[in-house]
């Protein structure tokens, strides 16, 4: 895991899995989750910044949407996140 400390990402693409941010800014940055190790976002300002799910994230997100359209399965979604 790589620890980054008051960083500035400012406008740039960052790759999340597995690192710890504390204190960093990700003004207007791209942020890509892939779904591994989750990271750890500790104080940090991430106003117009947008996140996007590659890989695995992605498809876990895809099959999270799947289930939740369906009404035997919603209500399984909505708790795993209450």
């Amino acid at each position: 895991m790589s620890k980054f400390k008051d960083k500035d990402f400012s406008g740039q693409s960052v790759k999340l899995d597995g690192n710890c941010y504390e204190d960093c800014k990700f003004s207007n940055a791209t942020l890509t989750y892939a779904g591994g190790v989750p990271p750890e976002l500790i104080r940090c300002d991430c106003s117009g910044a947008s996140i996007g799910f590659v890989g695995s994230a992605q498809n876990t997100g895809l099959f999270l949407r799947a289930m939740s359209q369906d009404p035997a399965l919603s209500g399984f979604v909505r708790r795993l996140f209450s």
